[in-house]
């Protein structure tokens, strides 16, 4: 395995304050345990050892795989991080070990935001149709999503919204969770994204690098 110590970064060398993770769960990872998560694991620390600061609050959206990775990291290493969940229900249909293992994580965290709670339940009127504005990109829009995809669209609007840096653990497959928000990002920020490859064992990427 390659020496992620030695792995430089190319952005602007700076402490970062916030900084959201994404990446992917055990599936597209070969499995829980794999070289793939070990090296996924082995970058979100060497990040987090170069850049945080006692200020720095990592934001992370709690799925398994990547996301709990990331949530172990920063309680290890005592460092803030708030959760992004879309909705409240959220980890309810999982087995009981990882049901345990999620409870014990959010235990840790500094903090929850539910997507869910930020849309009120469209009027009965027949010929009112609520409108509201969006608490992450100002836009007006219909008070509840058409379906669950936008739900989680609208989740990671806002895990990436309030960061200063994205770091994405990403096989660079144009499909699934990471993909989407790594695309909402760079189409609609100029936030900075890492992007690391777990198959590869290094960063292949910088998107819209000399942004926010």
């Amino acid at each position: 395995m390659e020496d992620v110590s030695v792995k430089k970064p190319t952005v602007t060398a700076r402490k970062f304050r916030r900084i959201a993770f994404t990446g992917h769960r055990p599936t597209r990872l070969g499995g829980f345990k794999t070289r793939y998560g070990q090296r996924g694991e082995d970058y979100i620390r060497y990040w987090l050892e170069q850049y945080a600061t006692d200020e720095t609050v990592v934001l992370i959206g709690m799925n398994m795989g990547i996301d709990q990775t990331v949530a172990r990291v920063c309680a290890e290493m005592d460092i803030k991080f708030v959760t992004y969940l879309p909705e409240r229900s959220f980890g309810e249909g999982w087995h009981p070990y990882p049901q345990e293992k999620f409870a014990a994580l959010m235990e840790k965290a500094s903090g929850c935001n539910y997507t869910s709670d930020h849309i009120r339940e469209q009027s009965v009127d027949d010929d009112d149709v609520d409108m509201e504005t969006c608490p992450y990109t100002g836009d007006e829009r219909t008070v509840y999503p058409a379906n669950w995809g936008e739900l989680y669209y609208r989740h990671s609007q806002g895990l990436v919204e309030t960061a200063d840096l994205v770091i994405a653990i990403w096989d660079g497959k144009r499909s699934g969770a990471t993909y989407n928000t790594v695309e909402y990002t760079t189409e609609n920020t100029t936030i900075p994204v890492v992007h690391f490859n777990p198959y590869k064992d290094k960063v292949v990427g910088i998107l819209n690098n000399g942004g926010a």
